[in-house]
């Protein structure tokens, strides 16, 4: 009788960081028809499921991450259970299984287990890889696949789904260096075509399982969506400039959900991968998906990790820099000062720095910061035109003194920004995001300080769900690509992204120079819309 393959090891307090999830395949112990002792039996019996367990003994202490074969269903189940004899606290996840291995890094899953092996069950192969229209790394292979008649060609190692056995041999045939290309090294075994028929190779052609971003975004007006290649937005003899060229992929909004659908091949892929340079584009899209927001609902992301300000006593209250930076003559700005002062916020736990350099301004700036010193605030700080310091150097000051005071937030507002809510500062705060924005429009007009997208050159170009966001149709807390005006930050990450609010007078446009410095440090930026 045949038995399941599995992956068997068990490792203590991480010491095999192979073992852990993600879990790596081809470094770890492969055991072929697992065999198990029966209780009151002699000799060892074929194992029936697989099993993985992630749990703490209760007796010494230890984590254990055990990845072994069972005789009977453990079902998956969270709490204190006994296993070979010990009572352990975590959790069991059960399969029955040869093994099945899903890979994709860099990817929003979409569907369960469920649908996902439905699909793949429906592609009849032990192994499944994702494909799209760029053969790399080796352009020279690209002759060497089989013919695809409707559909991408090539393949993409980002997504995989395979039974154990096959993965496990597939990925020993041969010698594999650290710094070795994965996807080299799939696409020489699958357009041998002995190999790819001996372990049942196929690609995801029409998408059904996986979805690849890049080069599926569309282009055109010179310009392209961040996460499409030069080489997919070129233009050429068949497309001529200023023409726009439609994208495979579009968003489906639905009552209770939001879908990638593959216009090209009609399909519904659920696993979206952002390979390449669409790892942008895969956390705009990751703002709607996998139930982030609905047409119902709305933002359902947005409820996760409130803090509920309301019921804060006013001592307990995050304590908060404000920065004030009135940098040109503005209309309307005794007004704009006004809602400053009037934010729904215990003014002891405020720190304020006011920095002016507009000579128009200056007496009313002086006469305002003058009233305040009564008002309460934890401390002011105000630099007049007569102190000669230049907008970046001001913003340089603004961080450090907040870091100084050792504040929980940052809060920087520019003059010609009203706060019509007096309820803003708690509102960005109740979000508990690390950097949060708040959209600034004007009113009927399709202006915002909301960028969306940027384009082929690094500057301002316009999201799909721009002019939605701009009129108030779609609310959310979103992730961002760039801001300006007026942002908060969580002073725990203040010395991480002292970088992306750091200012330096080699830039002139200080948005480029937050988006700039953002996409260097890889920290996700939210917007409150």
């Amino acid at each position: 009788m045949r038995s399941l393959h599995v992956y068997g090891l068990t490792v203590k307090n991480g010491s095999d960081i192979n073992c852990e999830d993600p879990f790596h395949p081809a470094l770890s112990t492969y055991a072929e028809n697992c065999q198990v002792p029966k209780e009151r039996h002699i000799g060892q019996f074929p194992a029936n499921f697989c099993v993985k367990i992630i749990g703490t003994s209760a007796a010494r202490g230890e984590s254990l991450m055990i990845r072994t074969c069972v005789l009977e269903n453990m079902d998956s189940q969270c709490g204190v259970f006994k296993f070979g004899g010990e009572q352990l606290t975590g959790c069991i996840l059960t399969c029955k299984h040869d093994g099945f291995y899903l890979y994709s890094y860099d990817a929003i899953f979409t569907a369960g287990k469920e649908v996902i092996l439905e699909r793949f069950d429906n592609l009849d192969a032990r192994v499944v890889f994702a494909a799209e229209d760029f053969c790399w790394p080796d352009k020279t292979l690209a002759s060497q696949y089989p013919r695809v008649f409707f559909g991408y060609k090539y393949l993409n190692s980002g997504g995989i789904i395979a039974y154990a056995p096959e993965l496990y041999k597939i990925t020993s045939l041969y010698k594999i260096e650290n710094n070795d290309d994965d996807q080299l090294y799939f696409t020489k075994i699958f357009v041998d075509k002995n190999k790819r028929d001996e372990f049942k190779m196929k690609l995801d052609t029409q998408a059904n399982i996986f979805q690849n971003l890049n080069g599926q975004l569309g282009c055109g007006n010179g310009s392209r969506h961040a996460g499409t290649s030069e080489q997919h937005c070129m233009h050429d003899k068949a497309q001529l400039p200023g023409t726009f060229k439609p994208g495979d992929v579009s968003l489906k909004f639905e009552d209770d959900d939001v879908k990638i659908i593959n216009t090209v091949y009609q399909s519904t892929p659920v696993v979206i991968h952002g390979n390449g340079p669409s790892k942008i584009q895969l956390n705009s899209l990751g703002n709607y998906l996998a139930k982030s927001w609905t047409q119902a609902s709305g933002c359902l992301a947005c409820q996760e990790d409130l803090i509920d300000m309301k019921n804060l006593s006013v001592d307990d209250y995050p304590h908060v820099l404000i920065a004030v930076f009135v940098e040109n003559p503005v209309p309307f700005l005794e007004e704009m000062l006004a809602k400053v002062t009037s934010l729904n916020y215990p003014k002891h736990r405020i720190d304020l720095l006011v920095h002016n350099q507009a000579e128009l301004h200056e007496e009313l700036v002086k006469a305002w910061v003058a009233q305040l010193k009564s008002s309460g605030y934890r401390s002011i700080k105000f630099i007049s035109v007569e102190d000669n310091m230049k907008e970046w150097h001001a913003r340089n000051l603004a961080v450090e003194l907040c870091l100084r005071n050792s504040c929980d937030a940052f809060f920087s507002i520019d003059g010609d920004v009203h706060l019509d809510n007096p309820d803003t500062l708690s509102l960005l705060l109740k979000y508990n995001r690390p950097v949060l924005a708040a959209v600034v429009i004007r009113e009927g007009q399709a202006w915002s300080t909301f960028w969306g997208a940027i384009n082929a050159e690094g500057f301002y170009a316009r999201s799909i769900d721009y002019m939605d966001i701009v009129q108030n149709n779609r609310r959310s807390v979103i992730i961002l690509l760039t801001l300006l005006e007026n942002y908060y930050v969580e002073a725990v990450n203040i010395l991480y992204c002292t970088v992306l609010i750091y200012y330096t007078k080699h830039f002139q446009d200080l948005q480029l120079i937050q988006e700039f410095f953002r996409l260097n440090r890889m920290l996700f930026v939210f917007v409150f819309l």
